[in-house]
């Protein structure tokens, strides 16, 4: 037995067993493959893009972020209506829905995964592009819901 076991470490490098380690001998190929791991649940979207939001942030800063996550402006027909004036801060911002005259604007974004992200931003809006601390256009709250077409 000892030298059966001198020939194995020599031979194969197979290491010897510890006392009392049970040793066993794989005779089906087959049988030596791992088991394949299932593939991890995708993330949740909302909570990935959760993590990067922040109350008071630049809405630039917003934005960059959605879009960097995949999720898309949703356009309003209605936008250079609904905002007054020329409009102008609609052709910047196709998310955009309406901005209020004392300063509330709201913007909607969606993503593949049928969902709806509705941002309520404060400030003013010309600052739509101006990130960091310097932007004095900023998010308020936002909320998700199942997007429209969904």
């Amino acid at each position: 037995m000892v030298s059966a076991l001198l020939v194995c470490v020599l031979a194969t490098g197979c290491q010897a067993p510890e006392s009392g380690e049970v040793v066993s001998k794989v005779e089906d190929p087959a049988a030596a493959k791992p088991t394949p791991v299932p593939a991890a649940k995708e993330e949740n979207v909302q909570s990935k893009l959760e993590e990067v939001l922040k109350k008071d942030m630049a809405y630039a800063d917003l934005r960059t972020a959605v879009l960097a996550h995949g999720w898309k402006p949703v356009a309003t027909a209605e936008c250079k209506t609904n905002v007054g004036g020329d409009g102008a801060i609609c052709d910047h911002l196709p998310e955009l829905e309406s901005c209020s005259g004392d300063g509330y604007c709201i913007s909607h974004f969606e993503n593949q995964a049928g969902e709806r992200l509705d941002v309520t931003s404060y400030g003013m809006s010309e600052d739509w592009n101006v990130a960091g601390d310097d932007s004095r256009f900023n998010v308020v709250e936002w909320s998700f819901a199942k997007a429209s077409g969904s």
